[in-house]
């Protein structure tokens, strides 16, 4: 017990790139497919017929405690996946008033998981505690199988009817109809014979046997509107306003856990997420069109917005997807761009994200508060995962033809955002602080298809972190992963067809 009490990780600053694992960590994706499409020229129409079909077969293997320690000696979650669709489509090419496009849609997908995870003989001290036998999770063993069938037809059509020649107006339908079904069972073996009913529960709130199916039906008819005004040859106003649709879900990797520590079944459904969109922008040019200057605003409302969260019960961490009563995402975006002009050229691009809950009240509690005698927390006004406030874009390019049939060209891009929440709770420890990228760029353009560049990416050689997650599983650990540190690529290619 003397190692585990005293156990420190190699580095807790990330940018040491620091890690150490007591198992084998590996994966192997195979991914492939095909598709055949055919165009038929019916005079004023045109019929197009796309099928397709793909499949997925992922392999993989992890130490999922990230550390040297006996906590999970194994998991392994494979998945095969196959897809199939086929769409026909109908589209006008002779009618200049009223232009449309009619079609049908329809898709099929089946998956087969699997997971097996094995606890090892740190596991009861660091998932439970000293309130039992050291060894109670030794070897203890869940596993489980998982089937899901998507079934999702539709049929849509959009329309643009050219009031005038500077005066369009485009609307769109869409009716989708889904049916999912699913079948999850999971059993438990091993570890020590608990001496009482709390070394039984103990045992039971890492993992328990589950067995639960599902099938239901989601229908929605959805729409978007746009209308558009050339207003001179150099700018077009529009506004557009959409209803999305994203059908409901299923959680596949086993339920969070109840107060009484039984599997939460409400928990097996996700409710279908439905969203209302609008959008205001205007689109210019200038200078003899030497310069464009792009401007949006946005508002989209969400409801029943689905994200994944990481329950507070009782035992180990989980991860699953839930539904987030209302969310919404605003602000405004601009666009600079300036073409070649005596062989220079650059942009200039930024954005406002006011992304948040709007209503979050249940929330499962941030990683800080999961300790405490608080079980749920309001995150109603809290920042959406992901979403940064602030982000921009930058960048330069000069370029010079040579006399040796080509050009050569050098550059400098930039890009900075804000800070962002890496996880749907908006906790503290979970937070990643925002930062600037610069990558340098020079090469040769040949006229004949062929070049060569160097690359310098992460110039100022920043420290980033890309993503944070509480790895489910165990009740402390949080994972990430580093974004690459100053680096130098060279690279030549060649077009085919020039």
């Amino acid at each position: 017990m003397a190692a585990v009490l005293n156990y420190t990780p190699p580095s807790t600053n990330p940018y040491d790139r620091l890690a150490e694992v007591d198992a084998p960590i590996k994966a192997r994706s195979e991914i492939g497919g095909a598709s055949l499409s055919a165009d038929w020229d019916l005079g004023a129409n045109a019929l197009t017929s796309i099928s397709a079909w793909r499949y997925w077969d992922w392999q993989p293997a992890n130490d999922r405690d990230y550390t040297r320690l006996d906590i999970l000696r194994q998991s392994a979650n494979p998945v095969q996946q196959q897809q199939y669709s086929q769409e026909l489509r109908i589209a006008s090419t002779g009618n200049r008033t009223l232009e449309y496009t009619a079609g049908l849609y329809g898709y099929y997908q089946v998956l087969h998981g699997q997971n097996i995870t094995e606890w090892g003989s740190d596991a009861a001290f660091w998932l439970v505690g000293t309130t039992v036998p050291a060894d109670l999770l030794k070897g203890y063993v869940s596993q489980s199988s998982a089937v899901s069938t998507i079934r999702s037809y539709a049929g849509f059509g959009q329309l643009t009817w050219n009031i005038s020649d500077t005066l369009h107006l485009t609307p769109g339908l869409r009716y989708t109809t889904e049916n999912k079904t699913a079948d999850y069972a999971s059993q438990v073996s091993g570890g020590g014979v608990p001496a009482n009913s709390t070394q039984t529960n103990a045992k039971l709130s890492i993992a328990r046997p589950q067995a639960y199916n599902v099938d239901f039906d989601n229908s929605a008819l959805t729409h978007d509107v746009a209308l558009s005004w050339n207003a001179g040859d150099d700018a077009l106003v529009y506004a557009s306003t959409a209803r999305g649709f994203k059908s409901g879900g299923i959680n596949l990797a086993g339920l969070p856990l109840n107060t009484q520590n039984n599997p939460a079944l409400e928990r097996a459904v996700v409710s279908p997420e439905r969203s209302t969109a609008y959008e205001l922008g205007i689109k210019t040019q200038w200078l003899s069109r030497r310069v464009s200057a792009n401007l949006a605003l946005f508002n989209s409302d969400v409801r029943d917005f689905q994200a994944n969260v990481v329950d507070t019960g009782p035992g180990a961490l989980r991860g699953y997807l839930a539904n987030i009563d209302h969310v919404r995402s605003r602000g405004a975006e601009l666009d600079l761009l300036l073409a070649p002009v005596a062989g220079f050229s650059g942009y200039v691009r930024g954005a406002y994200t006011d992304a948040k809950y709007i209503s979050f009240p249940n929330a499962p509690c941030p990683l800080e508060l999961q300790a405490s005698s608080t079980s749920v927390c309001d995150l109603s006004g809290a920042q959406l995962p992901g979403a940064s406030r602030w982000s921009a874009a930058a960048g330069s390019e000069y370029r010079v033809a040579t006399r040796h049939d080509g050009s050569f060209y050098a550059g400098v891009d930039a890009s900075y955002r804000s800070s962002f929440y890496a996880d749907a709770s908006a906790s503290k420890f979970l937070r990643i602080d925002g930062y600037t990228l610069v990558n340098l760029r020079a090469g040769f353009a040949s006229n004949h298809g062929w070049e060569v560049f160097v690359l310098l990416r992460n110039a100022l050689d920043q420290n980033t972190l890309l993503l944070l997650t509480p790895q489910s599983g165990n009740s402390g650990l949080i994972s990430g992963q580093t974004g690459d540190p100053r680096n130098v690529q060279l690279t030549a290619r060649y077009h085919l067809g020039n």
